[in-house]
């Protein structure tokens, strides 16, 4: 999970890579189909409590951001699934929380993505060569810094974990009419 390229570091991303799943990104309720379920039927639990986001209804979506550092287990179930998930028509997926231990561990992980690797829209870049302006896509910059660590506090009884994840985004959106 770690090694796998997750928009924004969002660990509810991973749904999409699930068979039968669709994501088209946009935000038509039919954009993140389970098995042909409407979007906002996917059940997201976190350490048992329902962290799903009713007000935007969204595909792939909780109303916490969990991120890959601070999450132990990541669990989805697509069909037959029990009578303690049925909740909903679509997927359930299910978020464990990572603990301390005895041990002391730490990670730090930073991420960027630059404007100068991306392709620019075919329609901005029609316009723009037409316009004899050069063709150059609209901005988008990512920033996806953190850490995490662990400790007892006491041994074999307290542990401690703690996560810290900081994203920054410097982005333009083209308008074509």
């Amino acid at each position: 999970i770690k090694a796998l390229p997750l928009q924004a570091n969002n660990v509810v991303f991973l749904l999409s890579l699930q068979p039968g799943a669709v994501y088209t990104g946009t935000s038509d309720i039919r954009s993140g189909s389970i098995s042909g379920s409407r979007s906002d039927q996917t059940n997201v639990t976190l350490d048992g409590v329902d962290v799903n986001d009713p007000q935007n209804s969204t595909a792939y979506t909780s109303v916490l951001r969990v991120t890959t550092e601070s999450l132990q287990e990541f669990r989805v179930t697509t069909t037959n699934y029990g009578a303690n998930q049925g909740r909903s028509s679509a997927a359930q997926v299910s978020l464990v929380t990572r603990r301390g231990s005895n041990e002391y561990h730490g990670a730090a992980y930073w991420s960027h993505r630059n404007t100068a690797t991306s392709a620019n829209e075919y329609f901005n870049k029609i316009r723009q060569l037409e316009a004899g302006e050069p063709n150059k896509p609209p901005k988008l910059n990512w920033h996806v810094f953190g850490g995490s660590g662990s400790a007892p506090l006491i041994k074999d009884r307290w542990f401690i974990f703690a996560n810290y994840e900081g994203f920054r985004q410097n982005s333009e959106a083209s308008v074509e009419r």
